[in-house]
C-alpha cells in the first residue's frame, strides 16, 4: 500500500488536521523504533 495515495484519498474524503497526522506519525515512528530494538539489541 502506498502511503501517499492512501493520504490523499482519505484527505478526498474529509480534511485531516495537522497535528493527528504528526501524532499519528510519531506513533508509528516509535513503535518501529520499539520494534527495531527488541529485534537488533
Amino acid at each position: 500500500m502506498d502511503p501517499t495515495s492512501f493520504l490523499s484519498r482519505l484527505d478526498a474524503n474529509r480534511p485531516i488536521p495537522v497535528p493527528v497526522i504528526l501524532l499519528i506519525g510519531s506513533l508509528v515512528t516509535g513503535l518501529a523504533l520499539g520494534v527495531f530494538a527488541l529485534l537488533f539489541l
